[in-house]
């Protein structure tokens, strides 16, 4: 009986496992992008909320309003 040679089909690049520099700078980079939305969000999410606790919102509906009257 004859050995068949089968050539070995490769792993798609998303199966293969990267280096392990790779793999730990790929991780420092995800999480802090994942941080960096995080605080965004919360910037924004404040800074919203002290526009409106200052009456910030009342103020430019006002001067709005006033500016189409002239």
């Amino acid at each position: 009986m004859s050995v068949s040679s089968e050539a070995r089909i490769p792993d798609a690049p998303a199966i293969q496992r990267l280096p392990l520099l790779q793999l730990i700078l790929v991780g420092l980079q995800h999480v802090l992008l994942m941080y960096g939305g995080a605080m965004a969000t919360l910037s924004a999410l404040s800074l919203n909320l002290l526009f409106n606790i200052l009456g910030g919102a009342e103020r430019a509906a006002n001067n709005e309003c006033h500016a189409h009257q002239h």
